[in-house]
């Protein structure tokens, strides 16, 4: 069973304690490797505690994490690199060498954040070995720049767009508590991946921001792998939607099912709270 408030999955369990130990380290490490607040972290990484901890650092010192579709390709995540100007790359291992080959074309690129050694002509810094002197937390305001997205491309290029720090308090207390409902007590699991807008709430806003466990799953999300492996627990809570609506109640709680409640299309205050696109011309 999994205990309230922790990071859970296939990759183990890490409670809010150890969670904010390992950010705190990783956030100094950073600094220790000279990132500057606003400087871009390129997340190519599966859901797992090190994303959670990476996304979390980056922006406890200043810096702005870019977690990116792992679906990508070397060509895409060149092109990304190339847009961001990201200073440094984190990768968890199954993406490694797809990596290496996109960061040796990336010149604005410093460095790689990764789980052993990798054969890149770039330095490449042990997430798990991340510390430094400086522990203290950036300063920032509602409108300073939190975190990028980038959109599909299906019309165009793929574009970044800037997501503030008071977004994450909106859109957790509007659509996370107000609508999904979530609760300490609650387990959330997520189909959409974490570099995904809507997964990563699933995933890492809607929980933390009230105490909830979160299951990590880093496998593509495919009906019939997960019906088999389905966390043990009671059932989930019934659809919250209309008839005919496509999106479901989400996520699975271990408390007892809620009564089901229509969802409504959330508006522009409830989620992204963009400030438009940012493209390679931002500033490093």
């Amino acid at each position: 069973m999994t205990e309230p408030g922790s990071l859970t999955g296939v990759a183990g369990a890490v409670t809010y304690g150890e969670l904010h130990d390992r950010v705190v380290r990783t956030a100094a490490g950073l600094r220790e490797l000279g990132l500057q607040p606003e400087q871009r972290v390129l997340l190519f990484m599966s859901d797992s505690p090190e994303f959670v901890t990476v996304f979390l650092a980056a922006m406890r010192m200043g810096a702005i994490p870019v977690p990116t579709s792992t679906m990508s390709h070397v060509d895409g995540l060149v092109e990304l690199l190339l847009d961001s100007r990201a200073r440094l790359l984190a990768v968890t291992p199954e993406f490694a060498d797809l990596a290496v080959v996109a960061a040796g074309q990336a010149p604005e690129l410093e460095g790689i954040l990764a789980f052993g050694p990798l054969p890149s002509p770039l330095p490449v810094h042990q997430l798990a070995e991340l510390d430094g002197g400086d522990r203290s937390v950036y300063s920032t305001t509602a409108d300073s720049p939190a975190f990028w997205l980038y959109t599909s491309g299906t019309t165009g290029r793929p574009k970044a767009a800037m997501y503030r720090h008071g977004a994450i308090q909106l859109v957790c207390e509007t659509y996370g508590a107000q609508v999904l409902g979530i609760t300490p007590d609650d387990r959330c699991l997520s189909a959409a991946k974490a570099f995904f807008a809507y997964g990563l709430g699933n995933s890492i806003l809607f929980p933390l921001s009230v105490g909830a466990s979160a299951i990590l799953e880093p496998a593509p999300s495919r009906p019939d792998q997960r019906s088999s492996s389905r966390p043990s627990g009671p059932p989930s809570s019934p659809p919250c939607c209309e008839p005919g609506c496509h999106r479901t109640r989400w996520p699975a709680c271990a408390s007892p099912p809620r009564p089901a409640r229509p969802c409504r299309p959330p508006s522009s205050s409830d989620g992204a709270a963009t400030s438009g696109s940012r493209s390679s011309t931002a500033s490093a």
